[in-house]
């Protein structure tokens, strides 16, 4: 399942429909990717801890779809972290 990709502003005036909608949302400022916010909604029976999983699994395969893994997204993250590094005084 894609994300709804909203702006920042919006997720935040919108947020109580988000709150209770199974979907994911990409959540944007000036059109870079600041968050994804994924709904648990707790099942009876359930624990946190394995609704989280099931959250996990679902942003695996959110990242598939998109054509990435979290080993390219740890990559980026850690070349930026470098980058800023370099930069500072």
């Amino acid at each position: 399942m894609l994300p709804t990709v909203i702006g920042i502003a919006d997720f935040q005036d919108q947020f109580p429909s988000y709150a209770h909608s199974p979907t994911p949302v990409e959540v944007t400022e000036q059109r870079e990717t600041i968050g994804i916010y994924l709904p648990l909604k707790p099942r009876p029976g359930t624990t946190v801890l394995e609704e989280l999983a099931r959250a996990g699994a679902q942003v695996r395969q959110m990242l598939a779809a998109a054509g990435t893994s979290e080993e390219e997204i740890l990559a980026e993250v850690k070349r930026m972290r470098a980058a800023a590094r370099s930069v500072r005084i």
